[in-house]
């Protein structure tokens, strides 16, 4: 606490909160303007995005500086989001929202959800307007109560000290303008298509297998992939009853269905095929022997401002499996 408070620079400045056994990342966190010119971010900087963007919808919302587990097993920092809702009981967990930048989840039920979430510790909270240390006897996520207006539970650094550093990170030139995107998406779903077609032809050609492609299973894909992205957006299911029975009317009676749907925020075939080689499910679609195998791939492709493009493919087939005797 003592470093924070003499500092002070907690926002988008250069300072390092990691811990010495953390990997060891950028101690600069880079404007707004500078993350959007480079069209990349750290974790932090994506934290400190996506907070930006719910407080300026009129949420509640704090970045959350913790950690949580990376694959190899050791603890790493993160900054993820937190929005209160006012007039809940925060400390018994009821108006939290957590927001994983990276993953994209969002958690609101924390008294259920606890096991359920990638985050292990939370140390401080922060938005341009306060900033809270965490001060509870255990900072592990199933025990932290956002109740910060709570001086046994969090320890706020005085206005005096946030307001200069929050006013002098304001950019003087207004609201930063996002360009347009450029993105073809109808040419990039064709050739990613193209490509990713002649990519597992050949993937089942050196395991001894043909490949026949069925034009009309591969559009019925189609809507399944907007609804998938649609969901991504707005958090709500929606067509998923229509594609089912599409599916049922173009998948004959004794025949099996098998789909594999993976979003991308590139457009690289050989990497999206990689990681269709790397999913066991994906994996079983590719290997598919039976009879009467049709496969069925989608690309769809939707483009957003500065250069941003979510790519989904769906990978699908549909056979008789045959029975040994």
């Amino acid at each position: 606490m003592r470093l924070l408070e003499k500092g002070g620079l907690f926002l988008v400045c250069g300072v390092s909160f990691a811990k010495p056994d953390w990997p060891r990342r950028s101690d600069i966190w880079h404007s707004l303007h500078t993350v959007l010119a480079k069209g990349k971010a750290t974790v932090e900087e994506k934290g400190i995005l996506l907070c930006s963007l719910l407080h300026s919808f009129g949420l509640d919302a704090y970045c959350v500086m913790g950690s949580c587990t990376a694959d190899s097993g050791a603890n790493h920092g993160v900054v993820w989001c937190v929005s209160l809702t006012p007039g809940m009981e925060w400390g018994a967990g009821e108006g939290v929202v957590l927001w994983d930048p990276l993953g994209g989840g969002r958690y609101d039920n924390l008294n259920a959800s606890v096991r359920d979430i990638p985050l292990n510790t939370v140390g401080c909270i922060f938005n341009k307007n306060n900033f809270l240390a965490n001060i509870q006897a255990s900072d592990a996520i199933g025990h932290v109560r956002f109740d910060i207006g709570n001086p046994r539970h969090w320890k706020a650094m005085g206005s005096a000290m946030v307001q200069p550093v929050a006013e002098s990170l304001t950019p003087s030139s207004g609201p930063i303008p996002l360009l347009p995107s450029t993105h073809n998406v109808f040419q990039i779903e064709q050739a990613v298509e193209d490509t990713l077609r002649a990519l597992v032809v050949e993937h089942r050609r050196h395991l001894g297998l043909y490949t026949l492609w069925d034009e009309s299973l591969g559009f019925i894909l189609s809507s399944a992939l907007s609804a998938y992205e649609t969901e991504r957006i707005v958090g709500v299911t929606v067509g998923n009853a229509d594609f089912q029975h599409s599916v049922k009317r173009a998948v004959p009676e004794g025949n099996t269905f098998k789909g594999f749907p993976v979003q991308f925020v590139h457009r690289d075939p050989a990497r999206m095929m990689g990681a269709l080689k790397a999913s066991t499910v994906a994996q079983d679609i590719l290997a598919t022997r039976g009879d009467g195998v049709s496969f069925g791939l989608r690309v769809k492709a939707f483009a957003y401002a500065e250069s941003a493009i979510s790519v989904w493919i769906m990978l699908a087939v549909k056979y008789r499996p045959v029975v040994d005797c």
